[in-house]
């Protein structure tokens, strides 16, 4: 899960070298664990955000090439078999915060 997380952050980071940034945050919440993970990025636009967890979506730069658009789907799958829940916060143009929970 942060491995497909922390590395969509690395990927799809539009800013100039050395200003991208990733915070990954943790808070222990009514019997779960809650991750969050942020960065500076484009954001995704609000019109795509019910997509971004199906499998073969790719909705930043399609010509990223290793970009196969199952990341994000394997990652809801992996949460919500464990009874957890994911989901996703963004500002077009400044960034995106994919919080998901998983049971104590």
């Amino acid at each position: 899960i942060f491995t497909n997380l922390i590395s969509n952050a690395i990927k799809y980071n539009h800013r100039p070298k050395g200003e991208g940034q990733i915070d990954i945050t943790y808070l222990a919440k009514d019997g779960f664990h809650q991750f969050s993970v942020s960065d500076n990025g484009p954001g995704i636009p609000a019109d795509l955000r019910s997509e971004v967890f199906e499998i073969f979506t790719k909705t930043q730069n399609p010509n990223v090439e290793d970009s196969t658009g199952v990341g994000l789907s394997i990652v809801k799958k992996l949460v919500t078999q464990n009874g957890g829940t994911v989901n996703l916060e963004s500002v077009e143009g400044n960034g995106a915060t994919f919080t998901f929970t998983w049971p104590m």
